[in-house]
């Protein structure tokens, strides 16, 4: 709990659940004749940026390395598709395969902006997959994700997820019920960013600090994203609180940053968020695909994709602010160049203004009603302030209420009640 409610994933091999450890990325798991267990890795990204290679020899081969990977990645015996947002991961996956498949089906999903104020103005990129579809001709399906939607499906996704990783991933799933509905196979632009440096205000941390410790102070600090160390005594129960260990959630950044110590800055964040960022959201992809009975496939991933990306010099891959330098270059012939040249936008709804207005009541009733659970490991002034400073427009804390809704509803389905039963109970309000 004390490392979820940090970084809102799990760097480390654990779960929520006693006893139960995810087998680690890159890692193989081999059982004897005599049950004995053993489990090596087989894998770990190592970046040897090689500088003797000219620029433009390198802009010519990685889009080669992306056109072999897309169309191995379309492959298969059942109708293929692809995730299609405003951004030009996907963009160019999608470009790429409709000279493969004709007809190519993409999917979008967009967001009710009627209540939404300020950047979050900006969160529905519809148009922006339409105009893709467009240019490279796609058959395109799109859906429109309100605030009600996040509440009615919550408690069924977290059901599926049964170990809580990142952030706000009920949009995922719903875009992958969608595809399901046309296809058995999607692809997915997720890898992109982590190894082409697709978020810059990240890197900015940290982009002139080259000591470990002055590294870590920033990037730690910054990877707090739910409930800074300082003030955990005041969140967690006191019982909680005392069973826990105050510097573990150092020790666990500290356990994964640690061999890349020598590494310059911005190959040192890329690193962490491969194995951290990226695998979260990797494992929460496969569970929302699967619970509709879907393959999703990321090219980015491919093999000789990525290695050719981890030889690549950092400076080519983030320049004058702007990441993916060198990407936005090789799919230059792919995509319009304002698709290309527009900035990093994840797929978000607009859940400030929704958890501030259409969802508070729900948001309240399900945190701070005589029923919740929560209560019993967090303590009810510290979720009522945050309520308080979110309503207000003081602090915008979505992802941590976003978190404290799914730990909700994951004690009271694993823990308390069972599937069935908690939604049936009178607590579930899209029930009543």
């Amino acid at each position: 709990m004390n490392e979820y409610f940090t970084f809102q994933n799990l760097l480390s091999d654990e779960t929520l659940f006693q006893g139960i450890n995810l087998l680690p990325a890159g890692h193989v798991l081999t059982i004897d004749r005599d049950r004995k267990k053993t489990i090596r890795r087989f894998w770990d990204p190592v970046f040897r940026p090689n500088q003797k290679r000219l620029y433009k020899d390198a802009v010519e081969e990685l889009r080669t390395h992306f056109e072999h990977a897309t169309t191995r990645h379309l492959i298969g015996d059942v109708p293929v598709g692809s995730q299609l947002s405003g951004g030009m991961d996907s963009a160019s996956l999608v470009a790429v395969a409709t000279k493969s498949i004709p007809h190519f089906m993409t999917f979008t999903g967009g967001f009710d902006l009627e209540l939404a104020e300020g950047f979050e103005l900006n969160f529905d990129e519809r148009q922006d997959a339409e105009r893709v579809s467009r240019h490279v001709k796609s058959e395109h399906y799109s859906m429109l994700i309100q605030a009600g939607d996040m509440e009615r499906i919550l408690p069924k996704l977290i059901w599926h997820l049964e170990d809580l990783r990142l952030g706000n991933s009920y949009p995922n799933y719903y875009i992958c019920q969608l595809a399901s509905k046309f296809v058995k196979v999607a692809l997915s632009g997720a890898g992109g960013d982590e190894l082409f440096a697709g978020y810059p205000w990240r890197y900015e941390q940290v982009h002139d600090m080259h000591t470990s410790k002055d590294f870590d102070e920033k990037y730690f600090a910054y990877w707090q994203r739910l409930v800074p160390d300082g003030q955990k005594a005041d969140f967690f129960q006191p019982h909680v609180w005392q069973q826990s260990d105050v510097a573990l959630p150092f020790e666990k950044y500290r356990a994964v940053i640690s061999p890349v110590d020598g590494l310059d800055p911005i190959n040192k964040c890329l690193y962490f968020e491969l194995k951290t960022f990226l695998h979260g959201l990797l494992v929460v992809e496969d569970k929302v695909s699967s619970a509709h009975g879907l393959e999703i496939r990321v090219p980015f991933l491919d093999t000789q994709l990525v290695e050719f990306a981890l030889s690549l010099p950092s400076e080519w891959k983030i320049r004058n602010g702007v990441g993916k330098a060198i990407l936005r270059e090789a799919l230059q012939p792919y995509l319009p160049a304002d698709i290309l040249q527009k900035k990093k936008q994840g797929f978000a709804a607009p859940e400030r203004t929704w958890f501030r207005k259409s969802s508070f009541e729900y948001t309240r009733d399900l945190l701070l009603s005589p029923s919740s659970l929560n209560k019993e490991y967090i303590q009810s002034t510290y979720v009522e302030r945050i309520l308080r400073e979110h309503m207000t427009g003081k602090t915008n804390h979505r992802l941590l209420i976003w978190s404290l809704l799914s730990f909700e509803w994951w004690l009271r389905i694993f823990l308390h009640d069972g599937f069935q039963d908690a939604i049936k109970a009178p607590y579930y309000r899209t029930a009543r």
